[in-house]
């Protein structure tokens, strides 16, 4: 926690129902037709370079990514992501993502998203994160479990590190949170806090914490294992991406 606490600082302070009821369903001349899709290899290995997205691997858009997400969402019972959500990308197992980007990957095999080497929250149910070349300091593939439509999300990183809201929340709105810029991440985290904590926008979650850190936590996504200009912050709440963002 100590370790996970001064990441999360250090990445702070660097920053100082009616209508139409088919309005949801995408155009038939939206629809786009793919002859099918590959798989390249997932990167993997000390100081491999993320290659250039498989282009068969693009996102599931128009009336058949719509109705794929329905069947996943109807399959594992929990909601899937809609369009415009920052995780609606859907790719095939061994698709190679470059930094940044993060996608569902609904058909990956049990026992292949490598070794589990973190999870949230500690000693519960929760998120777990896979490493595809654990012990490794170049960009590959991880791969997160615990979503509510039972999908992985994978995206490619050299570092990764869970951040507890009670740790953001010590800079946040302590004396060095008046100057740092409030991000995508910063903003869906107080409409999340608001309602779980009950409390007003700019105050720290209080006494409800323990059910806030329940299922929500941050993730930093790190490009190298050394100095970092930018990286990548995901928001998780409640077995899905509530939001992401860049920061540096």
């Amino acid at each position: 926690m100590v370790r996970h606490a001064m990441a999360l600082c250090c990445v702070l302070v660097l920053s100082a129902c009616g209508g139409d009821p088919m309005r949801d369903v995408p155009r038939l001349q939206d629809v786009e037709l793919a002859e099918g899709q590959g798989q390249s290899d997932a990167l993997a290995g000390s100081g491999a370079a993320a290659p250039a997205p498989d282009p068969a691997a693009k996102p599931q858009g128009g009336l058949m990514g719509f109705l794929r997400g329905r069947a996943d969402a109807a399959r594992s019972g929990g909601a899937a992501p809609k369009p415009g959500d920052p995780d609606y990308r859907q790719v095939s197992f061994g698709t190679a993502l470059p930094y940044g980007e993060i996608a569902r990957t609904c058909d990956a095999p049990e026992g292949k998203l490598g070794a589990r080497v973190d999870g949230w929250p500690k000693g519960g149910r929760g998120y777990t994160l896979y490493d595809t070349a654990p012990g490794g300091t170049g960009l590959r593939t991880f791969y997160l479990t615990g979503f509510s439509d039972g999908c992985p999300r994978q995206f490619s990183a050299a570092l990764v590190l869970f951040a507890a809201p009670s740790d953001y929340e010590v800079i946040r709105y302590g004396p060095a949170g008046a100057d740092l810029p409030v991000s995508t991440t910063d903003t869906a985290y107080e409409a999340v806090k608001n309602r779980v904590c009950r409390v007003s926008r700019g105050q720290p979650c209080g006494r409800r914490m323990s059910a806030l850190e329940k299922d929500t936590v941050f993730l930093s996504v790190y490009e190298r294992f050394g100095d970092n200009a930018a990286w990548k912050t995901i928001l998780l709440h409640d077995g899905a991406v509530a939001a992401t963002d860049i920061k540096g």
